[in-house]
């Protein structure tokens, strides 16, 4: 609850890590920390990365730096629960209340929202 990161570059964080493991979900983002992979920002107006293939795109450094340390709870807490091969269900990123800065601007505030279920449970359908 009211992380101190950009909602809008947190929902493109989730939408990237929804449906991936804690371990693969935290690896991709310290590649984003290190800049070897971009945050894919289509439906923005974000300039192109060169030589990536990617029509838009970003390095939202201190959002993936505060979702690494969010997931690693979310690992903790499934390990106690006692959830063998966990796997991110939902990653959601919604738009929080900010406190007011200098000159009655917001800050940027966001709430972060992430489940876990085993592997197993998970029922996908079959065409």
């Amino acid at each position: 609850i009211n992380m101190p990161i950009s909602p809008k570059y947190s929902i493109f964080v989730c939408r990237v890590i929804n449906g991936k493991t804690p371990d693969d979900a935290i690896k991709r983002l310290e590649d984003v920390v290190k800049m070897k992979r971009v945050i894919p920002m289509h439906s923005l107006e974000v300039p192109h990365k060169k030589g990536k293939g990617i029509a838009g795109a970003r390095y939202p450094k201190t959002v993936c730096i505060e979702i690494i340390k969010l997931i690693q709870q979310v690992k903790a807490n499934a390990a106690v629960v006692g959830i063998e091969n966990p796997v991110i269900t939902i990653a959601r990123a919604d738009k929080s209340q900010g406190p007011y800065k200098r000159g009655g601007a917001r800050a940027k505030r966001a709430h972060v929202y992430i489940e876990v279920m085993d592997k197993s449970k998970l029922v996908r359908k079959k065409k």
